[in-house]
Formats: C-alpha cells, structure tokens, sequence
C-alpha cells in the first residue's frame, strides 16, 4: 500500500516534465520506427532534438533542467559524428539540400553556422572527388580494353570512338561542378509519395 500521496504541487512538476518531454519523445519514436529507414529522414528530428535540449536545460524548473543536462550530456556525445552523417544524407535528399541546416544551424550554433554547413558541404565535395578518382581509374582500365572483342581488324568506328574518348577527357572543366549546381537549385516538394531513389 502507499504510505503517502503526491501533493498538488508534485502532480504539478509531473505534468510540468511530461508536457516538456513530449517533444523528446516524439523524436525517440521517429529514430526507432521502421518507416524512417534512412538517415537523411532523421536530421531535422536530430536538429528539432539538440534544439529542445538546450531550450529544457534553461526552462527555470530546476528538476527538468537536472534531466536535460544529464541527456544533452550524452546526446552531445554522438552530435559531431550524427550530424555529420545525417547532414550529409540530407544534403543529398533534394528535399533537404542545404536548407535544412539553413534553417536549423543558426539556432543551433549561432554565429558559427555558416562554418558548420560549410564543414558538411565540404564532406559532400571529398565524395564527389573520391567518386570522381574511381571514374578516372576505370576508364584509364577500359582504354586498354579492345574495344571490337570479334578479331577484327580496327576499323573507322573504332577510331571514332577512341577519338571521343580523347576529346572528353580534354573538355574544359565547368566553371561550376555539378554539386554546385545541385546545391543552388531550390528543394523539390516534400510529398509523402517521394521517392528518393528514383528521383
């Protein structure tokens, strides 16, 4: 049996951290659902969660500030690496690209967000040069492939074809890459129905 009852002012700290902890809990659902499988789904809640956390270290209830810095704790533990690997996902979403971090990291990390996005942009660009690198090493393999595999003796086509090789590989680079152009178009509408691996 109990021996004592809440008083009024416990069920009031009780509703006080439910209601602040909503939030929390809502975001702990999206990460551990099944219909959130990527992470680029996750980084706003991810955002939406460091924002909350500091917004609950300094709510002036002493109980829910004792929680909150005991989870930003350990949330600010994983932060540099998930949002790294999140902010990258979400840069690559076309729904997100950039705006996603214009929109949260001003609140996140104040006067230091444009170096933020940048350390995230800078990521996608080490990528897109690894990539690159591999595409250059395959065809520097496949020039030394025949490319009539029949016996035949090389013919026009051939010419021709080696000939284009040639000359795309010389084109001038653009001016721009093709990740700044990604990055500057606008975000495509977020419908539920998108699908980002056919987009």
């Amino acid at each position: 049996m109990y021996k004592c009852l809440p008083t009024e002012d416990d069920w009031n700290l009780t509703e006080e951290i439910c209601s602040r902890l909503k939030k929390l809990y809502s975001a702990t659902e999206i990460f551990s659902g099944t219909k959130y499988p990527t992470t680029n789904l996750c980084f706003e809640e991810v955002c939406e969660l460091k924002i909350a956390l500091r917004q609950l270290c300094a709510c002036g209830v002493e109980t829910i500030e004792t929680m909150a810095m005991n989870m930003s704790e350990n949330f600010d533990k994983y932060w540099s690496e998930v949002h790294s690997l999140m902010g990258v996902g979400a840069i690559l979403d076309s729904r997100y690209r950039t705006k996603v971090m214009d929109c949260y990291f001003s609140k996140i990390y104040g006067g230091d967000s444009k170096v933020q996005k940048e350390k995230l942009i800078s990521i996608c660009r080490k990528l897109v040069e690894d990539y690159e690198e591999k595409e250059r090493e395959q065809d520097k393999v496949n020039d030394g492939v025949p490319m009539d595999s029949s016996g035949a003796a090389p013919g026009k086509k051939e010419a021709s074809s080696k000939l284009a090789i040639y000359a795309s590989r010389r084109k001038r680079k653009p001016t721009r890459s093709e990740l700044d152009c990604y990055l500057e178009d606008g975000i495509i509408p977020n419908t539920p129905y998108f699908d980002v691996l056919c987009w």
